[in-house]
């Protein structure tokens, strides 16, 4: 079966590009993408870097690993503050605090008596472990094994396949420190409800405001006190809060109401709340590009809308398990042939020089029917704003 990608108009095409950079994976370098998880993290106060920045390609040391376990604990102040004692004489100075902390508390081991080998390598099984210590699991408890934490890691959630991959078969950097560090601090912890993050919060050692902006926590969209204007809801109307099917971001585990918009965002689901099934009886598709002069103008358009043939929607049920579907599947499933396709605007593109900025949108409007027949209309509608010196 043909994609939609492939089938479709050029215009389509580049639309369509864009839609799977947004609603994917983001395809960018891993560099880039792990500085990303560095600032982060530094925001927080967790990862601070060296006098020559992140230092991302290098492998870390065990006392930087030691230095960031104690501050995913929450302990940092503590250890400042109390200066505790340590038997290993070739720990620097400015650590003391840090392995004093970890060796009061028996949360850490010296490579002999009075050695810590604070400049020794940490692996990637190593640093798990710490994570993992973070989270409130014990290797000496019985809840995992050193020798399988990455193992333990990827049946806990915290790393996924290709995360595990390429922790085991490549050299562990800074850069893959920074990135397990931000995905631990979205894991809940052995013995709370809430997750590491949440208990760091709670102990006042970060920041609500800032871990909310960073994207560690995420404000209870679904909590009925949003007021109509704060719930995500682009066009009004559409069913949010009480409907048994729901828009669900898996990584956040949270509903966020039946409509969205955003600028850009991963997969995610259509999951019933009462673990119903549903099918689908509606999906249309708009495509809108244009270009717009220094005062916000439009000085050409083109769009495009796919409705998608009753038959076809047939076929999307079967995608349907456990009263979820995902959103990337639905897309997938669908070809040129299961649309009645109508462009609208200008046929031919606009000459650079004559606009400054491109508005793109993608709406996607869906309709399900619950068990109980119910239709529940979904929306998302994704809009970005993209810089004429921004175009290639």
């Amino acid at each position: 079966m043909k994609s939609i990608v492939k089938s479709f108009s050029l215009l389509v095409i580049v639309c369509l590009i864009l839609v799977t950079l947004f609603f994917t994976s983001t395809i960018v370098q891993a560099s880039s993408l792990y500085e990303d998880y560095a600032e982060r993290l530094k925001e927080i106060g967790v990862f601070k870097g060296t006098d020559s920045g992140f230092e991302l390609d290098r492998e870390p040391t065990r006392i930087e690993a030691a230095i960031m376990f104690v501050r995913l604990i929450g302990a940092e102040q503590e250890a400042q503050d109390k200066k505790y004692l340590h038997p290993f004489i070739d720990v620097p100075e400015w650590a003391d605090d840090y392995v004093g902390y970890l060796y009061h508390e028996k949360l850490t081991n010296g490579t002999s008596t009075t050695t810590y080998s604070s400049d020794e390598i940490i692996s990637a099984r190593g640093y798990m472990t710490f994570i993992l210590r973070a989270l409130g699991y014990s290797d000496t408890a019985g809840d995992f094994e050193w020798e399988q934490s990455l193992k333990f890691c990827m049946n806990q959630s915290l790393i996924n396949d290709e995360d595990y991959n390429e922790l085991v078969t490549s050299t562990f950097y800074r850069d893959q420190l920074a990135k397990t560090s931000y995905l631990a601090l979205m894991m809940q912890t052995k013995d709370d409800e809430i997750s590491l993050v949440e208990k760091l919060v709670d102990l006042g050692q970060i920041d609500e405001d800032i871990a909310i902006s960073i994207g560690l926590i995420t404000p209870d969209l679904t909590d009925n006190s949003f007021d109509e204007e704060s719930r995500p809801n682009p066009t009004p109307g559409y069913s949010d809060w009480d409907s048994s099917i729901q828009i669900y971001i898996d990584e956040l585990e949270t509903y966020v109401g039946t409509a969205m918009k955003v600028d850009r965002i991963k997969d995610f689901q259509l999951k019933s709340k009462v673990d119903k099934g549903f099918t689908f009886t509606q999906l249309d598709i708009v495509n809108l590009i244009e270009a717009l002069d220094s005062d916000g103008n439009v000085v050409t358009y083109v769009a495009t809308e796919y409705f998608t043939n009753e038959d076809s929607l047939v076929k999307l049920d079967s995608l349907v398990t456990e009263g979820s579907v995902s959103f990337l599947d639905i897309l997938n499933e669908l070809s040129v042939d299961d649309f009645t396709i109508k462009d609208y605007g200008t046929t031919e593109a606009p000459d650079k020089n004559s606009f400054d900025q491109l508005r793109k949108v993608y709406c996607y409007d869906i309709v399900v029917a619950d068990n109980s027949g119910q239709e529940i209309p979904i929306q998302v509608f994704v809009e970005v704003f993209i810089d004429i010196e921004d175009l290639s």
